[in-house]
């Protein structure tokens, strides 16, 4: 196939969606989190260290760190959102993972990236200081979504990281 990277069966890995979820707002890359009610378009390839490009893109979206890698390939692909303490501000900051903090262990999100549905199961919560980027530069293990956002919501001194391995993937 054009990827050779991408996944097509596996025994780890069903070569059919199990999640069933809503219309995404945009078929090239969008995230749907169906328990916290999320179906956000995605903006790739945002670099973390400018700060103007991440505003800009968060104002759209949720954003996909430069240099991670795409969904569903082998390796960790960041994304991230703002997070908001208050209710009535999380349109005007588009904070959409507020609630990130709700999922639990075993929940699913699916990512849909370019007309593909890929399915992950949540398998790891932390907490981690906002200086501390040792899960972007440690080798991931397997295929790997990390949702990142302010922890607690509204506060920029830690992030929550929510981490999804692949389970099941669109194939045609």
């Amino acid at each position: 196939s054009e990827l050779p990277k991408r996944v097509t069966s596996g025994q780890e890995i069903l070569d059919k969606t199990i999640l069933e979820i809503p219309e995404p707002k945009d078929r090239n890359f969008t995230v749907i989190i169906p328990r916290l009610e999320i179906n956000q378009k995605v903006v790739s390839n945002v670099d973390l260290t400018d700060e103007r490009q991440v505003d800009e893109a968060l104002k759209q979206g949720i954003g996909w760190a430069k240099g991670t890698v795409e969904p569903g390939d082998l390796g960790n692909s960041l994304l991230f959102a703002h997070s908001t303490r208050n209710s009535w501000d999380v349109f005007r900051y588009n904070a959409e993972f507020s609630l990130l903090s709700k999922l639990e262990i075993n929940d699913m999100f699916a990512v849909v990236y370019n007309d593909r549905q890929y399915d992950f199961l949540i398998y790891e919560k932390q907490v981690v200081e906002a200086n501390d980027v040792r899960y972007l530069t440690s080798a991931a293990e397997g295929r790997i979504v990390t949702l990142q956002t302010c922890y607690p919501p509204g506060i920029n001194t830690q992030r929550l990281l929510v981490r999804g391995r692949l389970i099941a993937m669109e194939t045609r």
